[in-house]
């Protein structure tokens, strides 16, 4: 949830800088969930297969992020 509302508040304030930060921001809280689903596996709520399932998902959408904050970074300097 704070990944995708990272992207919509940064789209919503209207500025490309306000968005790359936000963008910033929102692969900050992939991050996070990659922080948690170690956490859940250490607890025993996760098994190592579905976390390594969700890792990949994770690394997908900060590879997106990282993409989009450089298309984001590109256009303001033009």
């Amino acid at each position: 949830m704070s990944v995708g509302a990272n992207i919509a508040e940064g789209l919503g304030r209207g500025t490309q800088g306000d968005l790359e930060r936000h963008l910033r921001i929102a692969a900050g809280s992939a991050g996070e969930v990659e922080f948690l689903i170690d956490l859940a596996v250490d607890l025993h709520g996760l098994s190592g297969d579905r976390a390594d399932m969700i890792r990949e998902e994770c690394d997908a959408v900060r590879r997106m992020l990282n993409r989009f904050v450089t298309t984001v970074a590109a256009n303001r300097r033009s």
